[in-house]
C-alpha cells in the first residue's frame, strides 16, 4: 500500500505523513518503522534479550542480599548485560539507518555511551574467565 493510500489520519488524529517514526525514501518504501514485521520481530527479540538479563541482575542481586558469594554470577551479569547492551543499540542503528550514525542524534549518543558499558565495567573476556574460575 503506497503511503497516499492510507487515511491521513491515525487514530490519536495525528497526520501521518507527519508522525514521527515515518520514513520517506524516494517514494519506493515509505510508511511507519512498526509496520514492518521484521523490525517488529527484531524489537521482540531484543525485548526478550533484556528482559532475561534483567532476572539474572535479580538473581545476583537475592544471592547478594541473602549473604552467598555471587562472584559467578554478578561476573555473568556485566559480561551478558555489558554486551547486550551494544546489540540492541547496533539494532536501533539500524533501524534509523544513517541518520542512526549522524553526530547528536540520540540513537548516536547511545550508541557510542553503550560501548563504555563493556569497556568500563571489565571487559567481556575478563568477566567470562572470572565466570569460567568458579564453574
Amino acid at each position: 500500500m503506497r503511503i497516499a493510500e492510507w487515511p491521513r489520519k491515525n487514530k490519536t488524529g495525528v497526520d501521518r505523513r507527519e508522525a514521527p517514526g515515518v520514513r520517506r525514501s524516494q517514494g519506493a518504501s515509505c510508511g511507519v518503522l512498526w509496520d514492518k514485521q521484521v523490525v517488529r520481530q527484531r524489537l521482540a527479540d531484543c525485548q526478550t534479550r533484556i528482559a532475561a538479563g534483567r532476572q539474572l541482575v535479580y538473581h545476583a542481586a537475592g544471592l547478594d542480599a541473602a549473604g552467598h558469594d555471587c562472584v559467578q554470577e554478578v561476573s555473568m551479569v556485566k559480561a551478558y548485560c555489558g554486551e547486550l547492551v551494544n546489540s540492541v543499540l547496533y539494532d536501533c542503528v539500524q533501524f534509523h539507518g544513517g541518520m542512526g550514525y549522524m553526530r547528536e542524534t540520540p540513537v548516536e549518543r547511545m550508541s557510542r555511551d553503550a560501548r563504555v558499558q563493556a569497556i568500563g565495567g571489565g571487559a567481556s573476556e575478563v568477566m567470562l574467565e572470572e565466570v569460567a574460575k568458579r564453574m
